[in-house]
């Protein structure tokens, strides 16, 4: 469930399938229990989150507007009763449990004139229980935990041309493993109202020989 309230509050909850692992004959089980999520966003200056223009003056070019918008979003879960088989760093072999996920994050979103700088902040905790391969008994309970964040900037330059430039970062629940870094820059014409082409250059901050440069076009029928 989504919505407007007063034109500049966004709000959602909702449910969601639980989690689905393997099961016997290579299907997927479930443990009957339910996910939730929410997000709260508000909206500073510019146009209505439903459109409104109330006492607000917008320019031909509407996406040209000085606005701020903030949020929070949240998502829970309880992964008991379905197992994953994994091994520790030795080689010994254990069953799985994520007990309980947890994601909370932030948001934010910045318009001014042609220009659009926005983010995501992610926290993420799993409770994960561990039990023995033979013996079927908790052998161990671990909280593994990860940062993940993004900020981007879009520019119009004249329409129908925009660029954009994103930076992501991401720090793994396993402390053993590097933060992952990277770039991505983008040059996108869009040619029609459902026509639009791109070139983009991704790379890894941390092995500038791991890259990605691509052509792209996309056609919404």
């Amino acid at each position: 469930m989504y919505g407007v309230g007063k034109h500049r509050l966004f709000y959602t909850v909702g449910v969601a399938q639980p989690m689905l692992g393997p099961g016997p004959n290579d299907s997927f089980s479930a443990n009957g229990k339910t996910d939730f999520y929410a997000r709260l966003d508000y909206k500073f200056g510019g146009m209505g989150l439903d459109g409104d223009t109330t006492g607000v003056m917008l320019p031909p070019e509407n996406w040209r507007e000085k606005s701020f918008r903030v949020g929070l979003l949240g998502y829970t879960g309880n992964g008991t009763g379905v197992n994953y088989d994994v091994t520790d760093p030795d080689g010994n072999p254990f069953t799985m449990q994520d007990r309980r996920y947890n994601r909370v994050g932030g948001f934010a979103s910045a318009y001014y004139g042609d220009l659009n700088v926005f983010g995501v902040y992610v926290h993420g905790n799993d409770k994960l229980a561990l039990f023995g391969a033979d013996t079927g008994e908790l052998a161990n309970e671990v909280t593994r935990s990860y940062n993940a964040w993004f900020v981007q900037a879009d520019y119009v330059i004249k329409p129908p041309f925009q660029t954009s430039l994103r930076y992501e970062y991401l720090r793994p629940g396993d402390e053993s493993v590097q933060s992952q870094r990277s770039l991505n820059a983008n040059f996108s014409f869009l040619a029609r109202a459902n026509i639009k082409a791109m070139l983009e250059y991704h790379v890894d901050l941390r092995d500038s020989k791991n890259y990605l440069f691509a052509a792209i076009l996309r056609v919404a029928m």
